[in-house]
């Protein structure tokens, strides 16, 4: 089954086509995500949008039937262990090496909340979820009052299984909030509605 593509964050030159790039093509999580999960999702792979005159770059939008997802992807060694020490700074070890890493929190924070204020002011009612996925790692979370999941090396698979085979069918709501997302990413229209700050 193919994920529905709906938004790429594909640069374009002066004369409005795509700048070709051999990331796209090559990325295997982009792979994964268009070629395995199930047609009812609507898929927005590091989508750039225009909002009050700003250029946003996000990460990994999922327009579900019943929910909308926020993903940060975290890439790190195989077998690493991420310690998620603080909202700005995580760890990871490897080996006996401890290296920091800038948290992916702050960028999930601030789609969750652009995403939140566009749906609401287009008055579309749908959960949304924060998630943040390292496949090849351990996330050790332990800090207290961040409003967010994980999914790790010990969870991607059943995640990855339970997500692809999804039946539930295509939704209205999540019809209409992709239609309003993917408006956003058009330059020629720029939409008033407030960035929120970090």
């Amino acid at each position: 089954m193919r994920c529905n593509y709906v938004g790429l964050g594909l640069k374009l030159d002066e004369f409005g086509d795509k700048v070709e790039g051999s990331e796209w093509t090559q990325d295997p999580w982009l792979k994964f995500l268009g070629l395995d999960l199930p047609d009812n999702c609507f898929l927005f792979y590091k989508p750039i949008m225009y909002v009050k005159k700003a250029e946003i770059e996000l990460d990994i939008l999922l327009i579900c039937p019943t929910e909308v997802i926020c993903i940060s992807l975290l890439k790190g060694e195989p077998l690493s262990v991420f310690e998620a020490s603080s909202d700005r700074y995580w760890v990871e070890y490897v080996n006996k090496e401890r290296r920091k890493r800038l948290s992916p929190l702050p960028a999930l924070e601030r789609m969750d909340r652009v995403i939140r204020q566009v749906l609401d002011q287009h008055e579309i009612d749908m959960p949304i979820r924060t998630l943040v996925i390292a496949p090849d790692s351990i996330i050790d979370h332990r800090t207290v009052g961040m409003k967010f999941d994980c999914i790790d090396k010990r969870t991607f698979q059943s995640w990855k299984t339970k997500l692809a085979h999804s039946t539930a069918p295509l939704k209205y709501q999540q019809v209409r909030a992709a239609e309003i997302l993917l408006n956003y990413c058009e330059p020629k229209e720029l939409h008033q509605v407030e960035v929120p700050e970090i």
